[in-house]
């Protein structure tokens, strides 16, 4: 039951992404990339993705007597689902930096992991996803 439920929510997410993607200004050109074409191959790919995710949950549910989520594991998914929402709500606001570093942390912190390992994973990928994104492809992260 929960891949059915994270396939869902997946293929929710794909569809708000390419909403989004479609509501960038266009490109100079009609026919050539313009700023919604990535962010709509990403959403095409979620939606996808999480279809088929959602089917075989769906096909495979409860078949052995397991699927069922422990109350633990009930509320680390509706955390992790809460954080991501929140993540969405503030993008925009604040800083990209701040805002992705502690996103990644509280995700790692809520998936139990070690809290150093994960305070240096979250701040090299912000960093390096921070560096990416204003260096080679010349996007202003708020």
């Amino acid at each position: 039951m929960a891949d059915f439920l994270f396939g869902v929510f997946t293929l929710a997410l794909g569809m708000v992404i390419y909403w989004g993607a479609n509501r960038l200004p266009g490109g100079v050109l009609t026919f050539a990339l313009n700023p919604g074409f990535f962010p709509k191959i990403v959403a095409v790919g979620l939606m996808v993705l999480g279809a088929i995710l959602a089917y075989q949950g769906w096909k495979n549910r409860q078949t052995y007597g397991e699927g069922k989520l422990s109350k633990e594991l009930r509320l680390r998914l509706g955390a992790l689902l809460g954080l991501v929402f929140l993540y969405l709500i503030l993008w925009g606001n604040g800083s990209f930096l701040l805002n992705t570093l502690i996103f990644l942390f509280l995700s790692h912190i809520i998936m139990k992991y070690r809290v150093l390992p994960s305070l240096l994973s979250s701040t090299v990928i912000t960093v390096l996803t921070w560096i990416l994104f204003t260096q080679a492809f010349r996007v202003r992260l708020f």
